[in-house]
């Protein structure tokens, strides 16, 4: 190329100049598409699912609080200081915290199921039809939290969704489809 000139631009009717290679287009890549073929889950299984999930999880979680309670009771009248008493009702409450975080989070990440979907024979899959790993479960986690703040529409809106998604779907991505 003769100094002081820039590239060697296309002839007339935007053809290359002999002896140079045609432009190439940027790639492009689409995004995943969403799976096809897949049977998602209404509002109601759904409902049942977390029913039966509540009873699991809420048995170990209702014999932790009633021995923080009677912890709590059993602490003050024997004097102790209320805040000691507080204390364990705190303990408590992050005990159960850590078993739904590790319910919910642990057994979609791994299974792409809980207890209740597995008897309802649902589960938990991205919009590609993939397997749901555990950071995507978490972020389905955090998101119910959203989903249950506002009255809990983000739950009901599965009722009138295309895509039967809730919101906490939505946000990570996922549909819950029949197993």
């Amino acid at each position: 190329m003769p100094s002081g000139q820039g590239p060697v631009q296309p002839g007339a009717g935007g053809q290359p100049v002999q002896g140079q290679p045609p432009p190439v287009p940027p790639v492009q890549r689409p995004a995943a598409p969403p799976a096809t073929g897949l049977q998602k889950v209404g509002f109601w299984t759904r409902f049942v699912a977390y029913l039966v999930d509540m009873i699991v999880v809420g048995i170990p979680c209702g014999i932790i609080m009633a021995v923080a309670g009677g912890g709590i009771m059993a602490a003050a009248h024997m004097g102790a200081p209320s805040g000691a008493a507080a204390g364990g009702f705190g303990i408590a409450q992050v005990l159960l915290l850590v078993i739904s975080l590790a319910y919910s989070i642990g057994l979609i990440g791994w299974k792409g199921q809980t207890v209740g979907m597995m008897a309802l024979r649902i589960k938990v899959v991205l919009t590609t039809g993939q397997p749901v790993d555990y950071g995507r479960a978490a972020l389905r986690w955090v998101g119910s939290i959203i989903s249950g703040m506002v009255l809990c529409l983000g739950y009901l809106w599965i009722a009138w969704d295309p895509d039967k998604q809730a919101w906490h779907d939505k946000i990570a991505g996922t549909y819950v489809v029949k197993a």
